[in-house]
């Protein structure tokens, strides 16, 4: 019994390690859905303050850094709020 129950455990664990190569291990519904009702449509150049947020870029596999300072020279890096606060969670094995 003891060993069934050991290999089913190491097995697991090697299936958990191979998905997670090749995809998220969770889907994210729920973060999003609430991240996105409680920022609304609000945009990065909307904040009161300057800020600078680091998130991670899942499809290119690098950071990327949005910044208030820089909306004016690249106005295309003023995206919404929400959008920023669920790159900011990813990471590339994790979630």
């Amino acid at each position: 019994m003891f060993s069934y129950t050991l290999a089913y455990l190491f097995i697991n664990f090697v299936q958990k390690i191979v998905k997670s190569l090749y995809g998220p291990l969770y889907d994210g519904k729920y973060l999003h859905n609430s991240i996105r009702e409680k920022l609304d449509d609000i945009k990065l150049g909307d904040t009161l303050t300057n800020v600078a947020i680091p998130t991670f870029d899942i499809k290119k596999l690098q950071p990327t850094i949005f910044s208030s300072y820089e909306i004016e020279k690249k106005p295309y890096m003023n995206a919404k709020l929400s959008d920023i606060c669920i790159a900011t969670s990813a990471a590339p094995i994790y979630y």
